[in-house]
């Protein structure tokens, strides 16, 4: 095993760098804060227009939505997401289940929020979801999103830039 102060007294990294993916975060880039301050504005303009994009149909049909999707069988509505979301999680917590497995977890399955196929396929989970998600904001719903990527960083598989100054 490999102590920190070691490698602080002979000056060799290679250790750290040739460790398994699961040990330690890695950062991706390291962009100084007007870097950052530019790349945020253009990722926050394509969240709140995404969230526009399902608030507006969702105000409007809203009533359209739930006929048509308590109208489906299960079967049906399973294949719906099975063929338009087919990276979603089969399982709950498939990250965290491959790293208690020595495994190095997918990048989907870090992506996900906690909620699977078969949850959806409900009458009213999905629908629950998704009026949850056109009714509030982003900013509601950050700190349930990154419980699924935070595995995903520890994992090393999601990669975060270090924010210096």
């Amino acid at each position: 095993m490999v102590l920190f102060m070691d490698l602080v007294t002979n000056g060799d990294f290679t250790p750290l760098v040739k460790r398994p993916p699961y040990i330690g975060i890695r950062p991706a880039s390291f962009p100084s804060v007007e870097e950052a301050k530019q790349q945020r504005v253009p990722l926050s303009k394509q969240i709140f227009n995404n969230y526009n994009l399902l608030k507006m149909p969702m105000q409007r049909h809203e009533t359209l939505f739930i006929s048509a999707w308590k109208k489906n069988s299960v079967n049906l509505r399973t294949n719906v997401f099975e063929k338009e979301w087919s990276e979603m999680n089969r399982n709950h917590n498939m990250a965290f289940k491959d790293m208690l497995n020595w495994r190095a977890p997918t990048e989907q399955s870090c992506k996900w929020p906690p909620i699977i196929v078969e949850d959806f396929s409900y009458k009213d989970s999905f629908l629950v979801f998704l009026k949850s998600r056109a009714s509030v904001g982003p900013s509601a719903f950050y700190w349930l999103d990154k419980e699924s990527w935070q595995i995903g960083v520890g994992a090393n598989i999601i990669k975060v830039p270090y924010l210096s100054d």
